[in-house]
């Protein structure tokens, strides 16, 4: 990250592609390895998931787990490998989702069920018929910097359409022959300034006034508070910093044209725990 100034904020694309089919991707730090069997995997199941305001998944493989696979030597592997990428940052939670033979095969018959007619000849060379030890695991993994949390399961509400998610987390898909699929985003720090948050409280009142001046019926009703680590992108000066963010959600009541009523959402908001000021 913090080698990219403003004039290269996106940086360029690199893909090397091995003669095995193994594809690495690179870009702005961010790196992405696959092989090939990785689109087998995602080519159907992608169509059925669905994600919540937070756009993390609600509807994504299984809970089970793979008799061939325990889930602690998939644990076990990913330490290790993120262990070797020398990131600064430790391993807090891994969220597992299992792509078992079943999903997979049942994911495969609905799209050619269901599937836009228009696509689906491009999608026959994925078809294949899965067998129980092809299955795998899809994990997510949440980290944290000086025992303080990288957010990675909260989305930021944002008036600004090109404000950067604000979240931070590695992805992957293990199956028995070992990685299939990572994402991650690597960077360093150059230097560390010491820092005292803000009490929440001062956060919450700082939202407070923000949610005042907004002209609405709505109603707010603050339903959760944490203190994160954000990845920030700051206009002004070149690199990225990491601040500490106190994360409130909100949960808002209004009323709903399609429900014909009221309906809720939650919506998240940021406070700079350094300088009190919110994030658009």
């Amino acid at each position: 990250y913090l080698d990219n100034d403003d004039n290269k904020k996106w940086g360029y694309v690199n893909i090397l592609e091995t003669k095995d089919g193994t594809e690495v991707c690179s870009q702005l730090g961010s790196v992405s390895v696959k092989t090939k069997d990785y689109d087998y995997y995602t080519n159907f199941y992608v169509n059925f998931v669905e994600l919540d305001e937070d756009q993390n998944y609600i509807t994504l493989g299984t809970n089970e787990e793979l008799k061939f696979l325990p889930k602690s030597d998939v644990e076990k592997q990913i330490k290790s490998q993120i262990k070797q990428l020398g990131l600064p940052c430790e391993i807090y939670q891994m969220h597992f989702f299992t792509l078992s033979a079943k999903y997979l095969n049942d994911c495969q018959t609905r799209f050619f069920k269901e599937g836009i007619e228009s696509i689906k000849g491009n999608d026959e060379q994925y078809k294949r018929k899965w067998k129980e030890k092809e299955g795998a695991y899809y994990v997510e993994i949440e980290c944290k910097l000086d025992d303080t949390i990288l957010n990675g399961r909260k989305s930021m509400f944002s008036t600004n359409e090109e404000e950067f998610d604000k979240r931070y987390e590695i992805s992957c898909i293990y199956n028995k022959d070992g990685c299939v699929y990572m994402d991650v985003e690597l960077f360093k720090i150059d230097k560390k300034t010491e820092v005292t948050p803000i009490p929440v409280a001062q956060a919450v009142e700082t939202i407070k006034k923000e949610l005042t001046d907004l002209i609405t019926d709505d109603q707010f009703v603050l339903s959760d508070g944490e203190l994160k680590y954000i990845i920030y992108d700051d206009d002004h000066e070149p690199g990225f910093k990491i601040i500490p963010v106190w994360i409130l959600t909100v949960k808002q009541t209004y009323y709903s044209e399609d429900k014909g009523g009221k309906d809720t959402a939650e919506i998240n908001y940021f406070v700079n725990a350094v300088t009190g000021e919110v994030l658009h």
